[in-house]
């Protein structure tokens, strides 16, 4: 049985691959508009990023972990994308901060789901779209599931 935050954190994921294709036809208006400048889009993303996770007591603070970790992924690989300066380290320090308070499993799976974000590809062809949006959506499931057991023998 699927549980309502299992739902929320893969539409969520599902949500920032659609958020990152979007921003990419945004940016391209933002880059021209005065309103948006560049410390106003990082501190945009910044606030996007979570320093704690949920303290794991349960299944479902597991996900919501995954989640704040995909959360965070998405606005670190937005500002990539978009070549946006981390101003004095701080998104970094914050998702290092995020890290070192979560499972092994979040650690060591962070970099794909970052490196994954920051390299789609535009206008990918649809077979390859659906072999990696299903590869993304299971590891995210795994990931979600490897945490709750790590976390259940600690």
């Amino acid at each position: 049985m699927t549980k309502p935050y299992q739902l929320k954190t893969l539409q969520q994921a599902v949500n920032h691959i659609q958020d990152l294709y979007a921003d990419d036809i945004a940016f391209k208006v933002f880059n021209k508009s005065k309103a948006f400048t560049p410390d106003r889009i990082f501190n945009f993303f910044l606030d996007w990023i979570r320093d704690k996770p949920v303290n794991p007591k349960s299944i479902k603070d597991k996900w919501l972990n995954v989640g704040r970790m995909l959360n965070n992924c998405f606005a670190i690989s937005n500002m990539a994308r978009h070549n946006i300066k981390d101003i004095d380290n701080q998104a970094e320090n914050k998702i290092q901060k995020f890290l070192s308070q979560t499972d092994d499993t979040i650690r060591k799976e962070f970099a794909y789901f970052r490196n994954f974000m920051i390299n789609l590809k535009q206008n990918p062809a649809p077979t390859q779209f659906k072999e990696d949006l299903t590869k993304y959506l299971t590891r995210i499931i795994r990931l979600a599931k490897d945490s709750r057991k790590k976390s259940q023998t600690v």
